[in-house]
């Protein structure tokens, strides 16, 4: 029944949603690091919690579009867009999350009718972690990690019928979104990349990145392994920081 449960909240039709977090996506152009510049060479999936496992490949893809945006536009004195001069760093993100018994218990007192008439309420908690590190040259991070965890409490109702883009009541730490969802149970019509909760996780995945990598000293990126090999894009060490180039021109509103 659970994963009839999740099956109904990820289904085709119509969905608002709003979330409680401890983790507020920021910007800050002028942020910087002693140890020059990084570029994002990629991210990993991990998905704890087998829910919906047939998406991660597409969720991950995604992901990794919107981090390496997300990055440039609210660090961009931090981050790279190519490795050419930045360190490569590799970012494994693991989600454990849970559905609420809350939902199973709405559809037995409505006996089944929603979600094809009124919209039907879910909640999901999840505990989202950030691992970063030296790129090793496949797919994983070489030698010391840095770690930022973050929850996301998501409440939202989704429906068969319009009814359920009004927007879901109550507190939200980011801005409430309505929206149609596809049979995929994934994108929205209206947006190729992302599913519906992808852009807001990439700006929270994006801030923790920032914070981890600016506040370690350059000795940190100098003394992990395969440092000297310029065949993946790391620079050779030389005992000094990479030079900080200066601020692009453009600047960036805050979240």
């Amino acid at each position: 029944m659970m994963l009839g449960v999740v099956g109904l909240f990820f289904c085709s039709g119509c969905a608002s949603y709003r979330v409680l977090t401890n983790l507020k996506p920021e910007a800050d152009p002028a942020l910087q690091s002693p140890a020059g510049r990084f570029y994002i060479a990629g991210v990993k999936y991990i998905n704890n919690s087998n829910i919906t496992p047939m998406y991660d490949q597409a969720y991950e893809k995604d992901l990794l579009l919107l981090v390496r945006k997300e990055c440039l536009v609210r660090y961009p004195s931090l981050f790279e867009r190519s490795d050419t001069g930045g360190v490569p760093i590799w970012i494994d993100i693991s989600d454990s999350n849970s559905a609420s018994d809350d939902t199973i218990i709405w559809m037995l007192c409505t006996v089944l009718i929603t979600p094809m008439i009124l919209p039907m309420p879910a909640q999901m908690d999840r505990t989202i972690g950030v691992d970063v590190g030296v790129w090793n040259g496949k797919d994983s991070i070489a030698g010391m990690k840095l770690r930022q965890e973050f929850r996301r409490e998501e409440y939202a109702w989704t429906s068969l019928t319009p009814l359920a883009l009004f927007p879901i009541p109550g507190e939200s730490d980011l801005p409430k979104k309505s929206e149609a969802i596809d049979a995929s149970g994934a994108k929205p019509f209206k947006n190729n990349v992302g599913y519906y909760d992808a852009p807001q996780v990439a700006q929270q995945v994006a801030t923790a990145i920032a914070k981890l990598v600016a506040a370690k000293d350059p000795e940190f990126w100098t003394t992990q392994p395969r440092l000297n090999n310029l065949s993946i894009g790391l620079p050779a060490r030389t005992g000094t920081a990479p030079v900080v180039q200066p601020l692009p021109s453009d600047s960036v509103a805050p979240f």
